[in-house]
């Protein structure tokens, strides 16, 4: 599932439609709007006159405040139609692969929300922070890095859960995946099993946090699979990760092997001589 970094890297790659107005939105898979009537007359012929993000949320902002607010899950795509990324099938309205095009946005060219494995959704949303509140969906730690980073150390307080599962609760820290948290915690030197109430300097291990976000952007964020920007292009960061993905290869910085285990259900990488025990 795209993280932080390549949702940011998604939104930057659609500002290119910034103040351009909304002419037309055409559903083909409905199950892709998700909570709430889709209020697709409220967007028509508005401007998009800002893109935002919230962890892994994508907000596109509209005239007089209405809200799209898109999740990626892990697929979803936002691409020109005439993207060379889309099969021609997908584009097809005729084919039985044509769902995966989920959604059309007309702007000076259509905009296609393609999703192979149909899991994204697209919500109109007027009260953004009611929205997210009742997610529980924790301040984005890029847009406001003084209250996120606040709340992370009053949710951490006494958690008696794994420091990995911890970081994978979006309550906790938003945009965090299992990509960023093995690599964070591998910067920090700590060991994903270490319970959260004993890590003695969360002040290093946020740092850590924004560190390996910030690398990430640099460098297009992850295409550990099929991730995509909206030009179409795949991340890089996948070639400069410490721990993720390289079980039993060699650690880049003492040279034992990377090991592998499952915490909170999912896959969890680390070197146990550098991030110790927990």
């Amino acid at each position: 599932m795209p993280e932080l970094p390549e949702v940011e890297s998604v939104r930057l790659g659609l500002e290119k439609y910034r103040n351009q107005r909304l002419s037309k939105i055409l559903i083909r898979d409905k199950s892709v709007l998700f909570e709430g009537q889709f209020s697709e007359n409220k967007l028509n012929g508005k401007k998009l006159s800002s893109l935002k993000r919230r962890g892994k949320y994508l907000i596109f902002v509209f005239d007089h405040k209405y809200h799209l607010v898109a999740h990626l899950r892990m697929t979803g795509k936002f691409l020109p139609l005439t993207s060379t990324v889309i099969p021609k099938a997908v584009k097809d309205e005729t084919s039985k692969k044509s769902l995966q095009c989920r959604a059309i946005f007309t702007f000076k060219e259509d905009v296609a929300f393609y999703d192979t494995r149909r899991f994204g959704t697209l919500t109109t949303v007027e009260d953004l922070e009611l929205f997210f509140s009742k997610k529980k969906i924790a301040p984005d730690p890029i847009e406001n890095q003084i209250q996120a980073q606040q709340h992370f150390f009053d949710k951490i307080q006494d958690r008696k859960q794994s420091i990995k599962a911890v970081l994978l609760d979006q309550s906790v820290v938003a945009g965090v995946g299992n990509i960023y948290a093995d690599e964070a915690l591998f910067l920090a030197k700590i060991h994903p099993k270490t319970m959260t109430k004993k890590i003695r300097n969360p002040e290093h291990l946020w740092e850590k946090i924004i560190d390996v976000f910030n690398l990430a952007l640099r460098y297009g964020g992850s295409s550990i699979i099929n991730y995509r920007d909206a030009d179409g292009r795949s991340g890089t960061f996948q070639e400069k990760l410490n721990v993720y993905g390289r079980n039993g290869l060699a650690c880049n910085i003492c040279k034992r092997k990377i090991q592998m285990i499952y915490l909170a259900g999912r896959s969890t990488h680390f070197c146990k001589s550098c991030q110790g025990k927990n």
